[in-house]
């Protein structure tokens, strides 16, 4: 029987390194959908990415399962993802991986805005939050 791996590289919604993501982000004027909270019956925008969750898992060379559960980011504005606009993604995960105190990011991939006959899904980047201890490298 094969194994399977499983990893799991997210980070909590309110975790201050994912501040630090918000901030390089936005200095790139990447604008990202921001997390709302219900306070008081009233709700609140914070000014940090609102996280969903991300899967994917595939075969090795071994043959063993390995899958990696990690996060997207959605970005309403955005059609179809230019070289430019990855370029600042990139820049934005290096930059933030230069202040964070807990994690380092991993860039994984864009997709652009998809379309289904009666919905549509924004734009988004995946990324996995590694701490010291599960850093691949």
């Amino acid at each position: 029987m094969k194994n399977h791996t499983r990893y799991n590289l997210t980070i909590p919604q309110d975790h201050k390194d994912l501040e630090i993501l918000g901030e390089e982000l936005t200095k790139r004027k990447l604008r990202f959908r921001t997390r709302s909270k219900l306070i008081n019956g009233k709700y609140k925008d914070f000014p940090v990415p609102q996280l969903r969750g991300s899967y994917s898992g595939g075969e090795d060379e071994h043959g063993n399962y390995v899958s990696r559960e990690g996060h997207y980011i959605n970005f309403g504005y955005i059609l179809r993802w230019n070289e430019n606009e990855i370029r600042d993604l990139q820049q934005a995960i290096y930059a933030a991986n230069e202040r964070t105190e807990t994690y380092i990011f991993e860039f994984h991939s864009t997709c652009d805005i998809e379309h289904d006959d009666d919905r549509s899904w924004d734009a988004s980047f995946t990324f996995y939050a590694h701490t010291e201890e599960d850093l691949p490298f």
